[in-house]
This record gives structure tokens, C-alpha cells and sequence, in this order.
């Protein structure tokens, strides 16, 4: 192996590892458990050292840096800086505990900022595992061709997974992992407890597959050989149809059509009514900005892209239809709750703004919110369920961290949504991973208002992993 080819091996070897990671993670309940999160961090900081460490030691520079790389990662350092802050027993050095009054006038006697520091510290491995997944891939993405391939890499586990929950839920007796369900009875969650979480796993994967298919369909036909002139009007007419669906590009095109119907119909079988919502107005975003801008940059004449978009426009209507059809009626069935749950949760926010306001700056510290909010916890809000998550994770960040350290997540993922829709607008070419990237965030970051999904370990690899795909550039030397 010559020095220039090892780190494109490397760098495609730790691309379709970290894949295979994607898909793991989600087995275990999502991995939302301690030590799952730890075990993650573990072979992600091993993943890591062997990409970064090998790419050193054959003195090679890394493959993508661009401008916002050295300030995103300030502000994310600074970040996990104050989770571990929190978790510091300063109460010690400074000769004293902190006392926090808590309501009904209980008071609390502490040694650090969080009253969680034990989760405190999972948190910050959690976190930092989070972190280094995105630069792995990054870096990966610095080859576009590459990027490509671990994006349909990534649509074919989610989809993977979708059949699993649908064979689970028909034909295994609506179990998890062979094992009985305790939750969401009669609703596809694949590997994962929650059918909202499931729900924005089954959406990163559809925007990603949709993304994909508008791109082909909507892309320059590739060249082929030209045939002698009396051979091409003997055959032309005969086996134009033939050679157009015998064509691999076509073929593939039809793959991911098929792909996005069976993403939806497992989807709208979840029964999540906000995971549906934001995955439609993600993949329409992403559908949106793919067309028009292909519109712009197409070298075919308008009656051939017009054609082309009338083709897509009845294959999505026909997904759409195949979808609703056949497990439409789950969730609109659930549609007749929703002025019932929204009272209850509009009361659950209320009492956690309350929570906040007790603790703005300070926060009470990374996932505490489990062992905190009971002692804010009022009627109607049903005090025998443990509420081990805000509903919101917008709220849950700034309950947990403080108002200001808080922000800094949805600043950086504000940030690169508006990095992935430049790349989509101006762009002269490679604009189809932005704009999946720019959907991925809006649906995530809609149905993260009223949801936790995003706080799953699983849900944030495949979120980290897509996002790098989306927002990585050809730099520097090209691998």
C-alpha cells in the first residue's frame, strides 16, 4: 500500500465502521442507558485515536478544516467545560456547602453545582463521545464521493431497522428484542422503548433517502457510448424504455423510492403524530431546496426537467399514498387525543419553567432533571409517573445547564443549519448532503419542542453522523 492510498483506506474503512456503530447503537433500547453511553464513548474514543492517531503517524494533515471548525469547537470545549464545572466539588474549597431552597421552603445541602453529579459525569462522557463521533466523520466527508455512499449507507440501516420493527410488531407479537413489550402497545419501536424517539430515527433516515432520490432523479443523465448512426435508429425506438430501467442510476433511483415508502408507512405506524409532522416538513425542505436548485444548475432542457419532476411528483404521491394506507389509520386514530395530552403537557412546561427560574444561570445540572423536578411537580401533572425526561428538550437544556450554557447546543445546531442552506444555495455542485442536512435539523429541531428524542444516545450518533456528511467540503488534499 503506497503512502498516498493509506489514509483513503483508513479514512473508508473508519467511514463504513462507523456505520456499523450506527446500526449497534440502536440495538440495545436505543442505548439509552448508562452504561451503554459509556461503553459508546469507549469505542468512540477508540475509533478516534486509530483514525487520527494513523493519519499522524504516516504524516498526514488532516483532509477538511474549515473556518468555523476552530471556533465551533471553542465553543463546544467550552460547553462540556462548564458540565464538568457543575460537577466539581466546590463547595469543599470553598469551605463550605451550598444550601439551595428548594420549594415548600425544603432546604438542600450540597457539595457541588449539580445536585446529579453522578449523572453529572456520565454526562460529560456522553457528551464528549457525541463530539468526537462528529469530527470522525468530518473528516471522513472530506471526500464528497465517499460522503455519498456512507449517506445511502446510513438510509439502508435505518431502513434495516424499520423492516425489524414492523417484523416485530406483525409477526413476533409486537415484542422488543424478543422480549414483552412494556410500553407503547400496538406501535412500531423497533429496537427503542419510545415510539417518539423511533420516530426521529425513522426521519433522519427518510429526509436522507428522499434527499437521495430527488438527487438522482433530478441530476444530469449520465454519458453513454455513442452507437453507430444505423445501429441507433434500428434499436432506438425498441429499447429506449428497456435501457432506461435497465439503467443502474435508474434502478438505484427506484431502490430509494421503495426505500422512503416502507421509512413512511413504518413511520406513520409509530403512531407519533409530531415525529410524522417534522419528518414531512424535513423531507419537503430538503425536496424543496434539492429541485430548485437543480432547476438553476440543470444542463437539460425545461420540458426534460419538467418531465422529470412530473415522474417524482407521482412517485412521492404514490409513497405518500402506500404509506397512509397501510398504517395511516394508527396515527390518526391518536390525532383525537391531542387537545387532551396538549393541557397536560402545557402544565408540565409551566411547572419546568418554574425549575428554571429558580436556577437560571447555574442550572441544576447535566441530566439531573429526573432526580430535581419531583420536588416541582404539581397536579394535574400525574405524580405517580416518573417524568424522567422534559418533553422538551429545549427546556431540558436550560433547566439542566443554565440559561446561557444551555443555549449553546441549539446556537451551534442553529449554526450549522444555516451553513448547510448556503451550501445548498450557492453551491455550484455537491448540493444534495447540505440540503438533507438542513431538513435532518429542521425536523429534529421541530420535533424536539414537545419531544426527547434527541436526548437518546442513538438518535444523536445518527444525528451527529449525518450532519458531519452534510456539512463537510473538499479541503486541503482530497482522499
Amino acid at each position: 500500500m503506497s503512502a498516498s492510498q493509506s489514509p483513503t483506506r483508513l479514512l473508508r474503512l473508519t467511514g463504513w465502521s462507523s456505520i456499523v456503530l450506527l446500526a449497534l447503537v440502536a440495538l440495545p433500547l436505543g442505548s439509552n442507558r448508562p452504561a451503554f453511553w459509556a461503553i459508546g464513548a469507549l469505542v468512540v474514543g477508540l475509533l478516534a485515536i486509530t483514525q487520527f492517531g494513523v493519519l499522524s503517524i504516516i504524516g498526514t494533515s488532516a483532509r477538511i478544516a474549515p473556518r468555523w471548525q476552530a471556533p465551533t469547537l471553542a465553543v463546544a470545549l467550552l460547553y462540556l467545560t462548564w458540565m464538568i464545572v457543575q460537577i466539581l466539588p466546590l463547595a469543599s474549597l470553598l469551605g463550605g456547602p451550598f444550601i439551595t431552597q428548594m420549594p415548600a421552603g425544603v432546604l438542600v445541602s450540597h457539595d457541588s453545582l449539580s445536585l446529579a453529579p453522578g449523572q453529572g459525569r456520565l454526562a460529560v462522557l456522553r457528551t464528549a463521545g457525541y463530539g468526537m463521533l462528529f469530527l470522525c466523520m468530518l473528516e471522513i466527508a472530506s471526500n464528497r464521493a465517499r460522503a455519498r455512499r456512507l449517506m445511502l449507507g446510513i438510509t439502508l440501516m435505518v431502513l434495516g431497522w424499520g423492516i425489524y420493527a414492523i417484523v416485530a410488531l406483525e409477526v413476533l407479537g409486537d415484542t422488543i428484542l424478543t422480549f414483552e413489550k412494556w410500553a407503547y402497545l400496538g406501535s412500531a419501536t423497533g429496537p427503542f422503548v419510545n415510539r417518539n424517539a423511533f420516530a426521529d430515527f425513522l426521519a433522519m433516515g427518510l429526509i436522507a433517502g428522499v434527499g437521495l432520490c430527488v438527487g438522482r432523479a433530478t441530476g444530469p443523465a449520465p454519458e453513454r457510448p455513442q452507437r453507430g448512426r444505423a445501429r441507433q435508429r434500428s434499436h432506438t425506438h425498441k429499447r429506449n424504455l428497456l435501457d432506461k430501467f435497465s439503467d443502474p442510476a435508474v434502478l438505484t433511483t427506484c431502490l430509494l423510492a421503495l426505500t422512503c415508502a416502507i421509512l413512511a408507512a413504518v413511520l406513520l405506524r409509530t403512531g407519533s403524530r409530531m415525529g410524522v409532522a417534522s419528518a414531512a416538513v424535513g423531507a419537503t425542505l430538503t425536496l424543496g431546496l434539492i429541485t430548485i436548485r437543480r432547476w438553476k444548475l440543470a444542463r437539460l432542457n425545461w420540458r426534460s426537467f419538467l418531465g422529470r419532476i412530473a415522474a417524482l411528483s407521482l412517485a412521492l404521491g404514490a409513497i405518500t399514498a402506500f404509506a397512509i394506507r397501510s398504517y395511516g389509520n394508527v396515527m390518526f386514530e391518536r390525532l383525537g387525543s391531542v387537545d387532551r395530552d396538549a393541557d397536560i403537557r402545557l402544565e408540565l412546561y409551566r411547572q419546568i419553567l418554574g425549575m428554571i427560574a429558580a436556577r437560571p444561570w447555574a442550572g441544576w445540572g447535566a441530566d439531573s432533571f429526573v432526580v430535581v423536578f419531583p420536588a416541582f411537580r404539581r397536579a394535574p401533572v400525574n405524580p405517580e409517573v416518573t417524568w424522567d425526561y422534559a418533553h422538551s428538550t429545549y427546556l431540558a437544556h436550560w433547566a439542566e445547564m443554565g440559561l446561557i450554557a444551555g443555549s449553546i447546543p441549539l446556537f451551534l445546531v442553529a449554526a450549522a443549519f444555516f451553513a448547510c442552506l448556503r451550501a445548498a444555495l450557492y453551491r455550484a455542485d455537491d448540493i444534495v448532503l447540505p440540503a438533507i442536512g438542513v431538513g435532518v435539523i429542521a425536523s429534529v429541531a421541530l420535533h424536539s419542542l414537545v419531544d426527547f428524542g434527541m436526548e437518546m444516545q442513538a438518535n444523536v450518533w445518527l444525528f451527529a453522523a449525518i450532519l458531519a456528511l452534510a456539512l463537510g467540503s473538499r479541503k486541503r488534499n482530497k482522499s
